[in-house]
Protein backbone atom coordinates (compact mmCIF):
# COMPACT_ATOMS: atom_id res chain seq x y z
CA UNK A 1 0.00 0.00 0.00
CA UNK A 2 1.63 3.96 -0.84
CA UNK A 3 2.24 5.71 1.83
CA UNK A 4 -0.10 8.96 1.03
CA UNK A 5 1.35 11.73 3.98
CA UNK A 6 3.08 14.02 1.26
CA UNK A 7 0.23 13.46 -1.06
CA UNK A 8 -1.96 14.81 2.15
CA UNK A 9 0.96 17.70 2.30
CA UNK A 10 0.44 18.52 -1.18
CA UNK A 11 -3.34 18.74 -0.33
CA UNK A 12 -2.57 20.85 2.87
CA UNK A 13 -0.74 23.48 0.99
CA UNK A 14 -2.74 23.70 -2.18
CA UNK A 15 -5.76 24.59 0.66
CA UNK A 16 -3.54 26.94 2.36
CA UNK A 17 -2.47 28.50 -0.98
CA UNK A 18 -6.03 29.26 -1.41
CA UNK A 19 -6.63 31.49 1.72
CA UNK A 20 -5.45 29.76 4.41
CA UNK A 21 -2.07 31.30 5.15
CA UNK A 22 -1.81 30.87 8.78
CA UNK A 23 -2.31 27.46 8.29
CA UNK A 24 0.54 27.50 5.73
CA UNK A 25 2.43 29.09 7.98
CA UNK A 26 2.24 26.36 10.42
CA UNK A 27 3.06 23.66 7.75
CA UNK A 28 6.13 25.35 7.25
CA UNK A 29 7.47 26.21 10.55
CA UNK A 30 7.01 22.71 11.61
CA UNK A 31 8.46 21.51 8.49
CA UNK A 32 11.73 19.97 7.98
CA UNK A 33 12.20 19.18 3.64
CA UNK A 34 10.45 21.92 1.57
CA UNK A 35 10.63 21.97 -1.66
CA UNK A 36 8.72 25.00 -3.62
CA UNK A 37 6.82 25.13 -7.14
CA UNK A 38 6.63 28.94 -8.05
CA UNK A 39 4.81 30.58 -11.09
CA UNK A 40 4.17 33.98 -11.95
CA UNK A 41 2.51 35.03 -8.97
CA UNK A 42 4.75 34.86 -6.78
CA UNK A 43 6.90 37.44 -9.24
CA UNK A 44 3.29 40.04 -9.41
CA UNK A 45 3.94 41.93 -6.36
CA UNK A 46 7.40 42.86 -7.83
CA UNK A 47 6.10 44.33 -11.12
CA UNK A 48 6.04 41.61 -13.29
CA UNK A 49 3.03 40.64 -15.28
CA UNK A 50 1.64 36.92 -15.03
CA UNK A 51 1.12 35.26 -18.61
CA UNK A 52 -2.80 33.72 -18.28
CA UNK A 53 -4.41 36.34 -16.14
CA UNK A 54 -7.10 38.67 -16.90
CA UNK A 55 -4.36 41.32 -18.02
CA UNK A 56 -1.75 38.24 -18.62
CA UNK A 57 1.48 38.57 -21.31
CA UNK A 58 -0.78 35.76 -23.71
CA UNK A 59 -3.58 38.09 -23.72
CA UNK A 60 -1.14 40.76 -26.27
CA UNK A 61 1.17 38.15 -27.40
CA UNK A 62 0.92 34.48 -28.48
CA UNK A 63 3.91 32.70 -27.33
CA UNK A 64 6.59 31.74 -30.08
CA UNK A 65 7.09 27.97 -29.91
CA UNK A 66 10.66 26.86 -29.81
CA UNK A 67 10.27 24.66 -33.25
CA UNK A 68 8.87 27.75 -34.99
CA UNK A 69 11.59 29.79 -33.50
CA UNK A 70 14.45 27.54 -34.98
CA UNK A 71 12.39 27.17 -38.45
CA UNK A 72 10.69 30.72 -39.56
CA UNK A 73 12.94 34.08 -39.55
CA UNK A 74 9.43 35.91 -38.69
CA UNK A 75 9.00 33.70 -35.69
CA UNK A 76 12.51 34.88 -34.43
CA UNK A 77 11.61 38.41 -35.38
CA UNK A 78 8.26 38.17 -33.54
CA UNK A 79 10.14 36.29 -30.37
CA UNK A 80 13.00 39.23 -30.24
CA UNK A 81 10.34 42.00 -30.09
CA UNK A 82 8.47 40.57 -27.68
CA UNK A 83 11.84 40.21 -25.54
CA UNK A 84 13.38 43.95 -25.77
CA UNK A 85 9.58 45.44 -25.25
CA UNK A 86 9.47 43.40 -21.98
CA UNK A 87 13.00 43.69 -20.98
CA UNK A 88 12.02 47.28 -19.22
CA UNK A 89 9.76 45.50 -16.80
CA UNK A 90 12.18 42.93 -16.14
CA UNK A 91 15.21 44.95 -15.61
CA UNK A 92 14.47 46.45 -12.80
CA UNK A 93 12.28 44.27 -10.58
CA UNK A 94 13.23 43.09 -7.61
CA UNK A 95 12.66 40.06 -5.84
CA UNK A 96 9.95 40.79 -2.69
CA UNK A 97 8.69 39.17 0.19
CA UNK A 98 7.55 35.56 -1.27
CA UNK A 99 11.20 35.35 -2.63
CA UNK A 100 12.32 36.61 0.62
CA UNK A 101 10.47 33.85 2.46
CA UNK A 102 11.92 31.09 0.24
CA UNK A 103 15.33 32.21 0.61
CA UNK A 104 14.88 32.32 4.68
CA UNK A 105 13.52 29.05 4.30
CA UNK A 106 17.13 27.78 2.64
CA UNK A 107 18.87 30.04 5.09
CA UNK A 108 17.07 27.46 7.75
CA UNK A 109 18.16 24.50 6.03
CA UNK A 110 14.30 23.13 4.77
CA UNK A 111 15.02 23.69 1.27
CA UNK A 112 15.58 21.72 -0.54
CA UNK A 113 14.30 23.25 -4.35
CA UNK A 114 12.81 25.52 -6.15
CA UNK A 115 11.15 24.22 -9.64
CA UNK A 116 10.19 27.42 -11.43
CA UNK A 117 7.99 28.27 -14.15
CA UNK A 118 9.28 32.11 -13.70
CA UNK A 119 11.78 33.66 -16.29
CA UNK A 120 12.76 36.84 -14.31
CA UNK A 121 15.47 35.60 -12.77
CA UNK A 122 13.90 37.33 -8.79
CA UNK A 123 14.56 34.20 -6.69
CA UNK A 124 18.38 34.08 -8.09
CA UNK A 125 18.44 37.64 -7.61
CA UNK A 126 17.13 37.27 -3.85
CA UNK A 127 20.41 35.25 -2.93
CA UNK A 128 18.83 31.22 -3.58
CA UNK A 129 21.89 29.63 -5.33
CA UNK A 130 21.33 28.46 -8.44
CA UNK A 131 22.57 24.60 -7.24
CA UNK A 132 18.53 24.64 -6.16
CA UNK A 133 16.73 26.06 -8.87
CA UNK A 134 15.11 24.69 -11.76
CA UNK A 135 13.78 27.15 -14.03
CA UNK A 136 11.69 25.04 -15.94
CA UNK A 137 11.00 28.01 -18.99
CA UNK A 138 14.85 29.00 -18.81
CA UNK A 139 15.80 32.79 -17.93
CA UNK A 140 15.99 36.39 -19.13
CA UNK A 141 19.16 37.09 -17.40
CA UNK A 142 20.93 34.71 -20.30
CA UNK A 143 20.73 33.97 -24.07
CA UNK A 144 21.97 31.15 -25.20
CA UNK A 145 22.64 31.09 -28.80
CA UNK A 146 20.93 27.94 -30.48
CA UNK A 147 24.19 27.24 -33.37
CA UNK A 148 27.20 27.88 -30.99
CA UNK A 149 26.40 26.53 -27.58
CA UNK A 150 27.65 29.97 -25.84
CA UNK A 151 25.82 32.16 -22.96
CA UNK A 152 24.98 35.82 -23.28
CA UNK A 153 23.70 38.27 -20.43
CA UNK A 154 20.78 38.99 -21.94
CA UNK A 155 20.94 42.85 -20.97
CA UNK A 156 24.15 42.74 -23.51
CA UNK A 157 21.97 41.57 -26.03
CA UNK A 158 18.74 43.60 -25.99
CA UNK A 159 20.88 47.21 -25.22
CA UNK A 160 24.04 46.64 -27.31
CA UNK A 161 21.35 44.44 -29.99
CA UNK A 162 24.48 42.70 -30.87
CA UNK A 163 25.52 40.50 -33.85
CA UNK A 164 25.01 37.44 -31.34
CA UNK A 165 21.12 38.16 -30.78
CA UNK A 166 20.68 39.00 -34.66
CA UNK A 167 17.64 38.15 -36.03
Amino acid sequence: MPVLEPAVTITRVLFCASGEMHSLSLIVSEASRIVVFSGAGISTESGIDDFRGPQGVWKRHQPVYFDEFLADPDKRREHWKYKRQSWEQFKDAKPNAGHRAVLQWHEQGKLRGVITQNIDGLHEAAGLPREVLVELHGTNLHVECVDKDRQQRRSHCIQERSSFCSE
